[in-house]
């Protein structure tokens, strides 16, 4: 078995479901703050980061769930995707682990790309690209 087929990931909580994304695409995590509001279907508002205009979507609105919580420590996930940096609101940031390659089973779907076991839950891991332009509109 080989040492470098370890993939490293965030692991983060939306509801009672846990997902992943690849801690290579992360760029911080923070807590709530003020936010601009746009006017983007989809779109929670915009925030700056690193001097930077940044789009943060409600990955609980995402997913279809009603009635986000919105607090002063509600995490907001900043990451890299093909299409520029976003935020994501999520319910808790984990921490970040290690999964080896054939622990993930390949799941191919609009924004999951796969999926591992940790701690007895089902982790499910995002596309970011898929992610990044999801909630994009069509003129």
């Amino acid at each position: 078995m080989k040492l470098n087929n370890n993939h490293s990931y965030l692991m983060f909580r939306v509801r009672q479901e846990w997902y992943a994304i690849p801690v290579g695409a992360v760029i911080e995590v923070l807590h709530m703050l003020a936010l601009n509001e746009v006017p983007e279907a989809g779109v929670l508002g915009m925030m700056t980061l690193r001097n930077r205009p940044v789009k943060v979507i409600d990955l609980r609105q995402l997913f279809g769930l009603s009635n986000p919580d919105y607090k002063l420590d509600t995490p907001i996930i900043a990451v890299n995707t093909n299409h520029g940096a976003i935020g994501l609101v999520v319910d808790e940031a984990e921490g970040v682990t290690q999964v080896k390659a054939d622990e993930i089973t390949v799941y191919d779907e609009e924004i999951i790309e796969g999926v591992f076991r940790f701690q007895g839950h089902m982790v499910f891991i995002l596309k970011l690209a898929q992610l990044g332009m999801s909630r994009r509109t069509t003129t």
